[in-house]
């Protein structure tokens, strides 16, 4: 997965205003127009690495779920289950 700016910043600064040389990754900050510092490269990184772990950990407690509806699912194979599941995790 590659560094994606716009979710660095958007973690970092919220509503910054900013442009990137290009829309899709690999990118890089061309102009910054917000009040606020522009982040630096430490920070980018840092919030890439806390992305990347919310993704993980998301990935993880819907697998969790997945797991357990299919374990309910044995008992009962209508399926509702699975549905009441997934419903809890996309929330």
């Amino acid at each position: 997965m590659e560094k994606d700016l716009n979710i660095c910043i958007n973690k970092i600064c919220p509503g910054a205003k900013y442009r990137l040389n290009r829309a899709n990754p690999p990118h890089k900050i061309v102009e910054w127009r917000d009040a606020r510092p522009q982040p630096t490269v430490r920070e980018i990184e840092d919030a890439w690495e806390a992305h990347k772990a919310e993704v993980l950990a998301e990935a993880a407690v819907l697998d969790y779920f997945k797991m357990e509806a299919q374990a309910y699912e044995a008992l009962l194979p209508s399926g509702i289950i699975i549905h009441i599941y997934l419903r809890e995790v996309i929330r």
